[in-house]
């Protein structure tokens, strides 16, 4: 039996040990690499610490800088008394990241009570299949898998928006969605999520993988219609804060800085 052990040991861990070790080297290696450059940009500032600890330095945050994605779509006129009772989700349909399925989950605690309202999933990817036969299995009623389509239109018709990913660097899709007057709602189970949604105020950020409180928010908003206007109204304003103007003054702020140091 020991000896036994012993093998599974030598033949599981050991190499995944090793190879573990392996990728943080050459990672580490790579990003004081880029240390190197004149200036680091990532898309939060929320990532530096994990950035400096993943190269193993701590005195080059002055080398680093956060500029957000800019939003793909300026002002967008929204008539919001046609907004639809539709929760909508946009993106690539692989669990291992996006969690596709955990919102299948939640939605299963709210479609039998709000039977008038609808989940939109538009996207593909390697999982389809495998939600599209797991939403069966859950004897889900009012669920539409639309597949790879542009998003606009189903941005413009919902009311609330519905991220469940494990991970993302930025969350373009939320910002997009409240450009468009989409209710945000979100795990806060990434870093730079904080800086699109002000929890309670333009959307929601529920603690990462709570699917009980997620479904809880998602009834709220779904039973008050008074409280979807008002919040759709305060999701528009995400889209400002990254508009191209705004990102596009801070590159140019940044390749200034970045000249005028070098003409020092």
């Amino acid at each position: 039996l020991h000896l036994s052990l012993l093998k599974c040991f030598l033949k599981t861990y050991v190499p995944r040990k090793l190879l573990l070790n392996w990728f943080r080297f050459w990672e580490g290696r790579f990003f004081r690499k880029m240390l190197k450059s004149d200036s680091v940009v990532l898309l939060s500032n929320a990532y530096f610490s994990d950035f400096l600890r993943i190269a193993g330095v701590e005195d080059s945050q002055k080398k680093l800088s956060a500029i957000h994605n800019p939003s793909p779509y300026g002002s967008i006129n929204i008539d919001f008394s046609k907004k639809e009772k539709r929760v909508l989700w946009v993106g690539r349909l692989q669990n291992a990241q996006k969690r596709v399925d955990l919102l299948l989950k939640i939605w299963k605690k709210v479609e039998s009570k709000f039977p008038e309202w609808r989940l939109d999933i538009v996207g593909n990817g390697i999982d389809e299949k495998r939600l599209k036969n797991l939403a069966l299995e859950m004897g889900l009623g009012h669920v539409v898998f639309y597949g790879n389509q542009s998003p606009e239109g189903f941005y413009e018709r919902a009311s609330i928006f519905a991220l469940t990913s494990e991970c993302e660097g930025f969350g373009m899709v939320l910002v997009e969605a409240a450009a468009y007057g989409c209710i945000p709602v979100a795990f806060d189970s990434y870093a730079a999520a904080g800086d699109i949604i002000s929890d309670g105020k333009n959307g929601f950020l529920i603690p990462a993988f709570d699917c009980e409180k997620y479904a809880s928010i998602l009834s709220d908003l779904m039973d008050n219609g008074y409280r979807r206007n008002s919040m759709m109204k305060a999701s528009q304003e995400i889209s400002k804060k990254f508009s191209l103007e705004k990102i596009g003054a801070q590159w140019m702020e940044l390749f200034s800085k970045i000249l005028s140091e070098g003409e020092k």
